[in-house]
């Protein structure tokens, strides 16, 4: 998935914190919350696991295997760059 900063990618991100919890989690851990959600025919919601990294971009490829959940908490400076109609993954040279 690609997020751009800004319609026209006027905009630039700075750094971007997630958390995510992926169907690979270990399970059982110590640190599950068995309380919430569980029956005994489900298991309970993974801990998510938590990342932060630079971007410093005008956009943002994001991979998502199957089965993953992800919150993004964007920093953004607003009015860096000079909006344009230009495809940022032609430019960019993003080919997926």
């Amino acid at each position: 998935m690609l997020i751009q900063a800004g319609s026209f990618g006027e905009h630039e991100f700075g750094e971007v914190r997630y958390s995510g919890r992926s169907a690979e989690s270990i399970y059982p851990f110590a640190e599950a919350n068995y309380e919430y959600g569980a029956s005994p025919y489900t298991q309970p919601d993974p801990l998510p696991t938590e990342y932060q990294s630079a971007v410093n971009g005008s956009h943002l490829v994001v991979e998502m295997p199957p089965a993953t959940e992800i919150h993004l908490t964007l920093t953004m400076r607003r009015y860096i760059n000079q909006a344009t109609y230009a495809s940022p993954w032609i430019n960019k040279g993003i080919t997926s």
